[in-house]
């Protein structure tokens, strides 16, 4: 368990045997909260995991909660004096903090993630969770080349053009229109048809 202590002799039921996690709540003026309260949220559920407030005439208050790896966020607010509240959160992948009102600011736990690549060209592209780190993306999955078959450059095994790579010779006969490798009067009927055509 996360909070295992040896000294104790008694198990009380209390341990953890997922992630620790505390949310320490301070208040500038001492008072308290002033019905301010922060609710955190499950990202994998959309479900309520925890809330709290800070009694009036309490100092710094921990509270210790027992969360799932995965991604959550905490809102924080609803207080007559929102710029007393002060709250962090320790425990987590990443230590956040901050004053209130908040809301949306994300956090994970464990083996928990709330980034993925977001750009969808990348192999891992993921638009299932909330934040977007492009220095995750992968594109091994392409292989670069050139996809003309008209160019000598041309890669049958390219999955992906990036535009830099193909070269076109000069056309031998450019007045040949339909590809019969002769210049006549369908050629011609072809070019009289598009003539004045916007390209």
């Amino acid at each position: 368990a996360c909070n295992y202590d040896s000294f104790n002799s008694i198990d009380d039921g209390s341990c953890c045997l997922e992630n620790c996690v505390t949310v320490t709540l301070t208040d500038s003026f001492g008072d308290g909260w002033d019905n301010g309260t922060y609710q955190i949220f499950s990202w994998d559920t959309g479900l309520q995991v925890a809330s709290g407030t800070l009694p009036g005439g309490s100092g710094p208050q921990n509270d210790f909660l027992c969360l799932a790896d995965g991604c959550y966020w905490i809102n924080v607010g609803g207080s007559i004096f929102n710029s007393e509240l002060g709250w962090s959160i320790s425990g987590a992948n990443a230590a956040v903090s901050g004053g209130a009102p908040v809301s949306n600011v994300y956090f994970s736990v464990g083996a928990g993630t709330c980034a993925a690549c977001a750009e969808a060209f990348a192999c891992n592209y993921d638009s299932s969770l909330p934040l977007s780190d492009c220095t995750i993306c992968d594109y091994s999955c392409y292989v670069l080349g050139c996809m003309y078959v008209g160019s000598p450059e041309y890669d049958s095994l390219a999955t992906y053009d990036d535009g830099t790579q193909c070269t076109f010779p000069p056309d031998p006969c450019p007045t040949d229109l339909n590809n019969d490798n002769v210049t006549n009067t369908q050629d011609l009927l072809i070019f009289l048809a598009a003539f004045g055509q916007p390209c």
